[in-house]
């Protein structure tokens, strides 16, 4: 009787022991649970918030293609501005060589009794002169001199001239230079023809 009673008491403590270690287990399992739950909550909020930053990146660069025609206008502009800046100054440089002391008078000359059509015309052949010169020459000083002086005939004739900029900018290339080379010469003859072309 008694060992039947021990064996129940036994029975018991195990049974007892193991509902112990099943809810311990069920506890494991319930905050397993709750942390997957929350990571995956918090994952979920991160993805989101990586989307919403690509999407104003996305934006950002429809906004920035947008400005790059505007870009190239300001730059075409700003071109446009040292041209012009390059013709004021050799207007400026050009009214400087007269003595604010002394008065201005209005001669008529046999340069300025020349037709602006013979006058263009006595440019382009002044071109041509220098292209030949160019071919034969070998001497940047003298071919940078000679270009120099052209285009002081030339804002003399015409009182300015957008392609004085250019010649401008053509001369202090040729400062940089020792000999020419066969590429430099051709290039330089194809501005000579552009010149000839504005005038």
């Amino acid at each position: 009787m008694s060992d039947s009673k021990e064996n129940k008491n036994d029975l018991s403590s195990k049974l007892n022991d193991l509902s112990s270690k099943l809810n311990d287990l069920s506890n494991i399992f319930q905050k397993f649970g709750l942390d997957f739950i929350t990571k995956f909550g918090q994952s979920t909020y991160n993805i989101k918030i990586l989307v919403d930053k690509i999407d104003d990146f996305n934006s950002t660069m429809l906004d920035i293609k947008s400005l790059i025609p505007v870009l190239y206008k300001i730059v075409e502009n700003q071109n446009n501005l040292k041209s012009e800046i390059a013709l004021i100054r050799s207007l400026i440089e050009k009214s400087n060589m007269v003595s604010s002391k002394e008065k201005i008078e209005i001669k008529s000359t046999e340069q300025d009794l020349v037709p602006p059509k013979n006058k263009n015309q006595t440019i382009r052949n002044q071109f041509e002169e220098f292209k030949k010169k160019i071919e034969n020459s070998k001497d940047v000083s003298s071919v940078k001199n000679n270009l120099d002086v052209l285009k002081q005939n030339i804002f003399e004739a015409t009182g300015g001239h957008k392609i004085l900029y250019d010649i401008s900018q053509e001369i202090k290339k040729l400062d940089n230079l020792e000999t020419f080379s066969d590429e430099i010469i051709e290039n330089l003859k194809e501005k000579v023809e552009i010149w000839i072309s504005k005038i």
